[in-house]
């Protein structure tokens, strides 16, 4: 038995089999989500490419990155997986499809197939956990006509990563924005309160301070105190 075969064969394991100890599998993926870099050319929803899946990276050391494409339990459908890319993590100011824009809360990340067509992704049931990263997708293996590496890829503008030095807070009649622009932190804590109450009594989405808590006045009204 030469390379060659024991490569077809292992091509043909099972979904999900381990073939060594550095937790790296073999998954297949279906439907056209994920076109161009997944299933290019694909016309129907079905099961085609076969996809090299780092794991030990990401569930031992949780190592990816804005733009990988992730494999990830459904936040919809218990026992199911999605393939998608990684578009933003915690901290991060995210556009989604419609223009809406969507501050990541701790722990949470958005996630999108590159076909929008196709895809039922964050821009339909939100942002997910990050525990869901199951795998990073290394690179298609079959069919030979198809194999290579999966590239990160990120398109500009969707992204605003400076959330982690500012303060932004989203709320369901847009965003009110601040960063800290020289005059120190109590400044900039002033203008976001003016800008915050001035907007009161609209109803917050999400808030997100990186070490600074935020409470709540009666009426609406917004306190900021910066530690």
């Amino acid at each position: 038995m030469n390379w060659q075969t024991v490569t077809k064969m292992g091509l043909w394991l099972p979904v999900g089999v381990t073939v060594n100890a550095l937790g790296v599998s073999l998954a297949s993926v279906k439907g056209r989500s994920m076109q161009p870099a997944l299933n290019d050319g694909l016309t129907q929803d079905a099961v085609r490419d076969r996809v090299l899946l780092d794991k030990f990276s990401v569930q031992m050391r949780h190592r990816y990155r804005r733009g990988d494409v992730v494999v990830l339990a459904s936040p919809e459908a218990p026992g199911e997986f999605l393939i998608k890319r990684l578009v933003g993590v915690e901290g991060d100011l995210v556009t989604d499809r419609n223009g809406r824009r969507w501050l990541l809360p701790p722990g949470r990340c958005w996630v999108e197939g590159d076909n929008p067509t196709f895809s039922d992704d964050s821009n339909a049931f939100g942002p997910v956990p990050l525990a869901l990263i199951d795998a990073r997708v290394l690179a298609v293996v079959w069919p030979w006509s198809e194999a290579k590496v999966v590239r990160r890829r990120l398109r500009s503008g969707r992204v605003d990563k400076e959330s982690c030095g500012g303060a932004h807070v989203a709320l369901r009649s847009g965003l009110v924005k601040g960063h800290e622009d020289g005059k120190g932190l109590d400044q900039m804590s002033n203008n976001v309160e003016q800008a915050l109450n001035n907007t009161a009594p609209l109803p917050f989405v999400s808030v997100s301070m990186p070490s600074s808590p935020l409470s709540i006045q009666p009426q609406g009204r917004v306190h900021i105190k910066w530690i």
